[in-house]
């Protein structure tokens, strides 16, 4: 494959948008943005690792977000965290979830509003991502840093001891709703900083019949027993990704 086989998707990259920002750092180097573009995505085009109609989709989503800053804010100082984006997105792209974060992670590249707050520490963790961990960010987002439970229903055994008689759920206290199916992406999101899933017990504290009611009817659990819980934390390297890769 070569650069006259790529023209459709070469095409697509507006002089008003990714190039205007991009080309004329790499010019002064020799290479136009279309060429590096083209660089980073064409193998995984020919050898069908991206989808074209998802590349297409994702350079859409940059070139919308970036003609959406206003001129006296555009800034291409951090061209290198946009390659290394670039780079780290190709085998993401497939995915609707993180091709969005990683649109929004390049425009806000683009944003001297934004820029000054994101590190290579971003882009690492957005190519670690996996499908459900993205739809779980997006939970995260509609909670506006309000109290999240992680909770899983007990019981007491022949040994005096706490025997779990359901699966782990979570209590999203801004919504008053309870999720499920989400305890892989708790453990991974914890591991990348953006969570801090507590090991403090707050059985003791709560005292709100109206959470347990909505865990039990989630659980659909009528056996006796009674809800173990620890709080889970958005961090504070948290709450700028979701502000500046989520959206």
């Amino acid at each position: 494959m070569d650069i006259g086989e790529f023209k459709e998707l070469y095409d697509l990259i507006p002089d008003e948008s990714l190039a205007k920002f991009w080309s004329p750092v790499l010019d002064s180097l020799g290479k136009g943005f279309g060429g590096i573009f083209y660089w980073i995505f064409h193998k995984s085009i020919e050898y069908k690792v991206v989808r074209e109609a998802a590349l297409k989709d994702f350079v859409t989503q940059m070139s919308k977000k970036m003609r959406d800053i206003p001129e006296g804010f555009r800034d291409p100082s951090k061209l290198g965290l946009v390659l290394e984006a670039l780079q780290n997105s190709v085998y993401q792209l497939n995915q609707d979830e993180i091709r969005a974060m990683f649109a929004n992670l390049v425009a806000n590249l683009a944003d001297k509003r934004k820029n000054s707050i994101i590190t290579p520490r971003y882009i690492y963790i957005l190519s670690q991502l996996g499908y459900d961990d993205a739809v779980f960010l997006r939970e995260l987002v509609h909670q506006n840093g309000e109290k999240i439970l992680r909770a899983h229903k007990a019981t007491i055994n022949a040994k005096g001891k706490n025997e779990y008689i359901s699966d782990y759920f979570l209590y999203f206290s801004g919504e008053k709703k309870v999720i499920s199916g989400f305890n892989s992406s708790v453990n991974v999101l914890d591991s990348l900083g953006i969570i801090k899933d507590s090991d403090e017990r707050l059985e003791s504290k709560i005292e709100n019949n109206d959470i347990t009611e909505k865990l039990d009817e989630k659980a659909q659990n009528d056996q006796d027993g009674y809800w173990l819980y620890n709080d889970v934390f958005i961090t504070s390297f948290g709450m700028d990704f979701l502000k500046y890769v989520v959206g």
